[in-house]
């Protein structure tokens, strides 16, 4: 896990619910650990910016000290919402975490049978590898 999800709350508890998940599928790595930490971080940021935006709402109310005139403009945690679903989705993607990438993802259930380990040692089966 790296450091900044563990010092997030919620990207750590969204990292404790899918490394279970992702192993189960067969489809985690330890090479994974980066793109996992940043679909929990954006995750993460999902989740302060939502908090955010109950608290204070959609639209907030900001005084310009220099003019002293009172504006009303969109809460910044509507764009770090934004942002983050974004970032998410694409990290989503990755691990097949969403119906459309899942159904592209080709999971061998026999480990040991990789065409291309035996198309580089010499033992090509002849099988066609994408």
């Amino acid at each position: 896990m790296p450091p900044y999800v563990f010092a997030s709350r919620f990207a750590r508890d969204e990292w404790n619910r899918l490394v279970p998940l992702l192993l189960e599928m067969k489809i985690l790595t330890t090479a994974d650990g980066p793109a996992l930490g940043g679909l929990c971080a954006a995750y993460s940021q999902l989740v302060m910016a939502e908090n955010a935006i109950q608290k204070y709402g959609l639209m907030v109310a900001d005084l310009e000290h220099a003019t002293g005139v009172g504006m009303v403009r969109v809460n910044p945690a509507v764009r770090i919402k934004s942002d983050a679903l974004r970032h998410l989705r694409a990290f989503c993607s990755q691990f097949g975490l969403d119906p459309a990438s899942r159904s592209k993802l080709s999971i061998r259930n026999d480990p040991t049978q990789d065409p291309v380990d035996d198309f580089f040692s010499g033992k090509d089966t002849d099988e066609i590898v994408q």
